[in-house]
């Protein structure tokens, strides 16, 4: 007969009658829902600053602080890195070419 050991429940529990056996893995489905929530209340906070929209600042306010510590930062009083959140495209000046002649 054979047994599964180790379980934290129960020392061993006998499996006299297996079929067939299959191994998931346990609890990523609350790592995905967890990122989920993580990235939807960044887009709740973004937005909100980005549209102006003053009636749901103060909310994006409270979220960004709790978001905030999972950013990389290069020192503990400075802005968070470039590496580690990136507002895409970035806002560039328009470079102007002088040409002798006309393009």
């Amino acid at each position: 007969m054979s047994g599964w050991t180790g379980l934290p429940h129960t020392a061993q529990m006998r499996l006299s009658n297996v079929v067939g056996f299959h191994y998931a893995a346990v609890g990523q489905s609350h790592f995905s829902s967890l990122i989920d929530v993580v990235l939807g209340s960044l887009r709740f906070a973004i937005n909100a600053f980005s549209r102006g929209e003053t009636a749901k600042i103060e909310a994006a306010k409270r979220i960004l602080g709790g978001l905030e510590p999972m950013f990389y930062r290069n020192d503990d009083n400075v802005p968070v890195s470039e590496l580690s959140f990136y507002f895409s495209p970035k806002p560039s000046r328009s470079l102007h070419i002088a040409t002798s002649t006309p393009l």
